[in-house]
């Protein structure tokens, strides 16, 4: 279980998990990230994302002042 937590700037996934299996991201914010939770694979289930605050892009600079491509070299 993650629960409250702050993640700040995250490139891509604040959380990420590949055929994970009882997951849970609870009560937490998410502040600069392309996903907050992503998940993949066949074996990935009961995965529970609840009572998070994500906000992607506060300063608007991903999508805005750089092409999506430039953004892990120029962030942070």
């Amino acid at each position: 279980m993650v629960e409250n937590l702050t993640f700040l700037r995250c490139a891509d996934a604040a959380v990420f998990t590949v055929d994970s299996q009882y997951i849970t991201l609870r009560q937490s914010t998410i502040i600069g990230g392309l996903y907050g939770f992503f998940a993949r694979g066949a074996g990935s289930h009961h995965l529970l994302v609840e009572d998070n605050v994500w906000i992607q892009d506060p300063s608007q600079a991903m999508w805005s002042r750089y092409h999506w491509c430039e953004y892990k070299s120029t962030a942070g």
